[in-house]
């Protein structure tokens, strides 16, 4: 999510005029003419004198605008912010309060531009103090924005909010867009949208409104709406940053609908597979054997796709292991159709009383462990319906340990 920065160019240069003494007199001159150099665009010439000023006295409130201006310059003229930053500090160290905040504005954005958002804080903070100023609502809308940076959305909104109470169409939607991000960031995508389209209605020609607000749509699963804001960022931007990230969310758009495609499979072959164990369970009871083992296929079909499918969207082996609980039932089953069948044909059989014990061991323990297995998933109907085959093994378990005067468990 793009935090827009608003970086005001007040760069407002002060003359003086009224002086106490010759000396503060000469002092106010020497910035008159510098101020007269920086109209005519002389700036090197501004900053001797300027500079002049301050040697006559570096701690006066005179020399606190000589300070300011020689920042302006630097900051503003010579792109040199390392040396600005010095020059405000000398100012606010002589005026904390110069010109209703504006100095600390000023370092503030040096601060902000360098990442350093705590002190970018601290001194749009001293900004918006005196409640006044043309510097006041940009203060408040990049302490929001370093509030944002530092993880602490709702105090973001809050900023942004003071400006939106002062001026709506302020920086042609920027607060409101600033704030979509902050609700963005909380999860609260239909607040994004409100603002988002907010300042859309401010600056439609902005792409960046349109990108975010598509991503935001994303995120609810609107992809039709998401799409549509997409295109428009592109047809609005040459900037290849912004096709980038276009790009870059519409493949993100294909990938999330090609998973719901195999999440809602995933959740038809789990269907599918419950009927096919009913299925095969019914056939087994009548004794249709053949039948049964043709549900048991399936429901081995189904699980095997299933995993194959967890697998193609990246989900971890261990976050789909209740498909071996699956199996553990579709076994289990299996093995009950031998019990069905001594019940069917006790003279008949041909396997002796040994081979079925192992077979309710094994039984007994794998429908134990699913159902744990299950449990674990929170898929609790289908670790009920292990227990109650549990218990159908209880009756098997005891005849059997009868039979052969031992416990198998």
């Amino acid at each position: 999510m793009k935090i827009r920065i608003l970086c005001a160019f007040i760069c407002l240069m002060l003359s003086c005029t009224v002086s106490s003494s010759q000396a503060n007199k000469d002092q106010a001159d020497l910035i008159d003419k510098g101020f007269d150099y920086y109209q005519n665009e002389e700036y090197r010439e501004a900053l001797k004198f300027y500079n002049e000023a301050i040697a006559l006295g570096p701690d006066t409130p005179d020399a606190a605008i000589a300070f300011y201006n020689i920042g302006n310059i630097h900051q503003y003229i010579l792109d040199d912010p390392n040396t600005a930053y010095g020059h405000y500090t000398r100012t606010l160290e002589i005026d904390p309060d110069f010109l209703n905040g504006a100095a600390s504005y000023k370092r503030g954005l040096i601060s902000l531009d360098r990442q350093d958002f705590k002190k970018a804080v601290i001194d749009f903070t001293r900004a918006v103090l005196p409640g006044e100023g043309s510097h006041l609502l940009s203060a408040y809308l990049n302490r929001g924005v370093s509030y944002q940076n530092m993880d602490k959305p709702d105090q973001a909104i809050k900023d942004y909010d003071v400006v939106l109470s002062y001026d709506p169409g302020f920086e042609k939607g920027l607060p409101y867009y600033n704030r979509g991000g902050c609700y963005f960031e909380k999860s609260d995508f239909e607040s994004a949208i409100q603002d988002y389209t907010s300042a859309i209605s401010l600056d439609p020609e902005n792409a960046y409104y349109y990108m975010d607000r598509g991503a935001a749509y994303q995120n609810l699963g609107n992809i039709s709406a998401a799409e549509a804001d997409y295109k428009k960022a592109v047809s609005l931007s040459p900037d290849d940053r912004i096709r980038t990230l276009v790009n870059n969310n519409l493949r993100r758009l294909d990938k999330s609908q090609d998973k719901d495609k195999k999440i809602k499979r995933i959740q038809a072959l789990m269907l599918q597979w419950g009927q096919a164990v009913e299925k095969s369970a019914n056939a087994m009871s009548t004794g249709n054997f053949r039948i049964s083992d043709r549900f048991v296929d399936e429901c081995l079909a189904c699980t095997q796709e299933i995993r194959r499918l967890y697998n193609s969207i990246g989900v971890p082996r261990p976050n789909y292991a209740f498909t071996d609980a699956m199996d553990m039932v579709v076994n289990t089953y299996v093995n009950m159709g031998e019990f069905v069948a001594v019940k069917q044909n006790p003279t008949g059989y041909k396997k002796d009383i040994n081979y079925l014990a192992e077979l309710a061991a094994e039984s007994y323990r794998d429908i134990g462990q699913a159902a744990v297995i299950f449990d674990n998933a929170g898929m609790s109907d289908l670790a009920q319906t292990c227990r109650y085959i549990k218990s159908q093994l209880d009756t098997i378990v005891a005849a059997i340990e009868k039979k052969l005067g031992c416990q198998i468990i």
